[in-house]
């Protein structure tokens, strides 16, 4: 009768896991998935067959170092956790939902896993930063270029100063050097519009 109960509950369980939306499956401590639903069979392209042997690196891998060093030592995660993984393809991204299990005896048995498809985040994330990456470009550029247009125009506008100030500063100044002064104002002018139309 035990028996039997397990069967009946295992096989609800199953028809709960396969009708899911979501991508599940049931892992041993190992990384063997000893069961996986329509969903993920879909995703993945591999029907589920009893008896064959399915690992975890079969299908996803980390999508970053830390996730990696995790997935391949799989025994350390005794708590829920939630790792970013992605197919092998790297084209398809997922949070990884994974929840250890126990036995009675306090022993871990495996875990019971979700992935949640997170590719269209991922894409807007990448998106967003290489609009970012391309925006800050554009601003050291634009600084780099603002930081030469100074320069270019500091020039001839403390030439054009200084030429003013002696003209008006000295009443009793030669008309040569006087009309000397003013073509230099002329040219530095002249020097601006260019600097400024370029």
């Amino acid at each position: 009768q035990y028996y039997d109960q397990v069967r009946e509950l295992t096989y609800r369980q199953n028809i709960l896991i396969d009708t899911s939306p979501i991508l599940l499956f049931i892992m041993s401590r190992n990384g063997r998935i000893g069961y996986f639903n329509h969903k993920f069979s879909q995703v993945f392209n591999t029907p589920f067959q009893q008896g064959s042997m399915y690992i975890l690196s079969d299908f996803i891998t980390g999508a970053n170092k830390t996730t990696q060093q995790l997935l391949s030592s799989l025994e350390n995660i005794q708590t829920y956790a939630t790792l970013p993984v992605t197919n092998l393809q790297r084209n398809l991204y997922f949070d990884l939902r994974i929840t250890p299990y126990y036995n009675r005896f306090g022993q871990l048995q495996g875990y019971s896993c979700g992935l949640e498809d997170t590719t269209d985040y991922h894409d807007k994330l990448q998106k967003a930063w290489v609009e970012d990456k391309f925006t800050t470009d554009k601003l050291t550029n634009f600084n780099k270029m603002w930081a030469v247009v100074g320069h270019e125009l500091r020039t001839p506008l403390t030439s054009i100063r200084a030429m003013a100030e002696l003209l008006h500063d000295n009443d009793d100044m030669e008309e040569e050097q006087r009309l000397e002064f003013l073509a230099g104002i002329i040219k530095e002018t002249e020097r601006l519009s260019h600097l400024i139309t370029q």
